[in-house]
């Protein structure tokens, strides 16, 4: 069976999946957070002892990347680095040399959580919250970005510092908030929740055809009641996108 160790370095943390091939598609076997530092002797150990072979995905500028490559290279694991050119066979609209990896890595993984005659909307929040259209057909024809309600947040925590010494809190049912905390966790949470909703609606009128609607990423989570139009939530989409990202280009071994 055919192993690999998907990375996923974003701007925080390193997300990491030992994702194996069966007949049904790249599946998740085990699954690791850590931060970049903490990653590498984790993440070696287990690509020697499953033999899997390890792919790293960033949308990251700096040389944090790199000095992963290197890290694990020291521990005696190589490492293949996805880039666009990688990409150059996935049909799209939208410009190569701007759009990221990860967005092309979840309209890549959703195509296995269609129907057939279906298109896909994906809505990943992480930092930033992308919402991307896959068509029946295969092709990624581009998509919306926006902050995360929490980088929002954080945005208007600088702007207003008095405020920053409030934890916005989730309200616990309809109700006009009487602490900043409420009032905060009503403009994070449901105002979030409503601009993702309105985005959503918007590709959705935008499309001639039938799409599913598909949620990711860890702020998703907190947000998958508040947002009626997700009929499915996979948790490592992204993860499964760099496998099959992977597979595509031919880089496993």
């Amino acid at each position: 069976m055919q192993k690999i160790i998907a990375c996923d370095l974003g701007n925080t943390n390193l997300k990491a999946a030992l994702m194996a091939k069966d007949y049904g598609g790249w599946r998740v076997e085990d699954f690791w957070r850590h931060t970049p530092e903490d990653a590498v002797p984790v993440l070696a150990a287990q690509a020697r002892l499953t033999q899997a072979s390890v792919v790293l995905m960033t949308v990251r500028t700096d040389e944090t990347a790199g000095e992963l490559v290197k890290g694990f290279t020291d521990f005696g694991v190589p490492v293949t680095l996805l880039e666009m050119a990688h990409a150059s066979q996935v049909p799209m609209n939208v410009d190569r040399s701007t759009v990221g990896l990860d967005r092309i890595c979840n309209v890549l993984a959703a195509a296995s959580h269609t129907d057939d005659g279906y298109g896909a909307i994906v809505v990943d929040v992480g930092t930033a919250v992308t919402v991307d259209v896959l068509s029946p057909d295969g092709r990624f024809l581009g998509g919306a970005i926006a902050p995360s309600p929490q980088v929002a947040m954080y945005g208007l925590f600088h702007k207003a510092p008095r405020l920053s010494a409030f934890t916005p809190k989730m309200p616990e049912g309809p109700a006009v908030p009487v602490t900043t905390a409420a009032a905060l966790g009503v403009g994070q949470f449901i105002g979030g929740a409503g601009a993702i909703s309105r985005i959503i609606r918007y590709m959705v009128e935008s499309l001639d055809f039938k799409a599913h609607v598909i949620g990711t990423g860890g702020g998703m989570v907190s947000l998958l009641d508040l947002v009626p139009e997700i009929e499915t939530y996979v948790p490592h989409l992204t993860l499964e996108g760099i496998a099959v990202l992977a597979e595509s280009a031919n880089l496993l071994k």
